[in-house]
């Protein structure tokens, strides 16, 4: 049984984004791990978790807003 957790920051998601992500991350391994079989479905768990951009760095620099901007347009 995998369990997935996907990191990401938050504001960057909106429901429709994080039903997609975890529809096609479970497809990918009913697919791969679980051999096709649609009975494995139920058992891949994915989770995303988003957090605050002061928790995230790149570089060992906290991140900047300005990038932050940028990519959500």
């Amino acid at each position: 049984m995998p369990i997935i957790n996907v990191r990401t920051i938050k504001g960057m998601l909106n429901d429709e984004k994080r039903k997609l992500i975890q529809k096609r991350i479970t497809d990918i391994f009913v697919e791969i791990e679980g051999g096709g079989n649609p009975g494995y479905k139920p058992y891949v768990w994915v989770s995303i978790e988003e957090l605050e951009p002061e928790q995230w760095a790149m570089g060992g620099q906290p991140l900047d807003k300005n990038l932050l901007k940028r990519i959500r347009e």
